[in-house]
């Protein structure tokens, strides 16, 4: 007990002490642009693969992850011009490409995809769209988009070559 009780005073007391230099060492906001300036200064053009600034010159855009669920690799975005640029070079990596959007053909966020063989799960993401690029086994698949609370189910054929595209308008 007497050791818990110790220790936490050298918490409280290191974290006051904390407090105290963080206050003493005030910035003014000149110094807060020069370090705005070196930091953004220290942004170089990107080699391939590394973050690009975005088509409004604005915040860099990190390149999309490629992610893995069992042996079904999948790659989900596309809402920036260089996602999409990202997403047309691995094309030909997956076979099933799926432009989710609304009923409008605007694209929607929120929505959870999940894919399977039968009954069995396969993959599920959650937040697709509005490209996911999925690389399943060549099959029948059963689709499940739900949106808002609301499924909506469909059937795939995805090739032993090429790919299949499918858009998925959900209510949003």
């Amino acid at each position: 007990m007497r050791s818990k009780l110790i220790l936490t005073s050298v918490l409280m007391m290191s974290a006051s002490s904390a407090a105290l230099a963080w206050d003493s060492a005030a910035v003014s906001p000149a110094q807060a642009n020069n370090v705005n300036v070196q930091a953004q200064q220290q942004v170089a053009a990107p080699a391939f693969g590394a973050p690009a600034e975005d088509s409004w010159g604005g915040i860099p855009t990190l390149p999309l992850e490629v992610m893995q669920a069992g042996d079904v690799r999948f790659i989900n975005g596309g809402v920036s011009d260089e996602e999409l640029a990202q997403l047309k070079e691995t094309n030909g990596d997956y076979n099933l490409h799926l432009l989710i959007s609304g009923v409008g053909g605007e694209y929607v966020g929120d929505v959870t995809v999940r894919i399977y063989s039968g009954s069995t799960p396969v993959v599920a993401v959650a937040d697709a769209g509005p490209y996911l690029y999925v690389a399943l086994k060549p099959g029948n698949y059963n689709v499940v988009a739900t949106s808002g609370g609301k499924d909506q189910k469909f059937k795939v054929s995805v090739p032993a070559k090429g790919s299949l595209k499918k858009n998925i308008s959900v209510a949003n």
